[in-house]
């Protein structure tokens, strides 16, 4: 039995869903990690797009 892999357009529009959904406020900025992952799903999406990527830097607490 071979599985189904969705087209391009489909894969590309999860990439985006999850950077949006990552790239809320109180989600990307909370941690190290948190910003990593919306990074990682940042240029993910970029290459998709054919552009580069604009990254969020999480601001260092005094």
């Amino acid at each position: 039995m071979t599985e189904r892999v969705p087209p391009l357009e489909e894969r590309a529009y999860c990439v985006k869903a999850l950077k949006e959904k990552q790239g809320e406020d109180g989600s990307w900025n909370v941690g190290p990690y948190q910003t990593g992952l919306y990074n990682g799903l940042e240029l993910a999406d970029a290459i998709l797009d054919d552009r580069d990527p604009e990254f969020k830097e999480l601001e260092k607490e005094d």
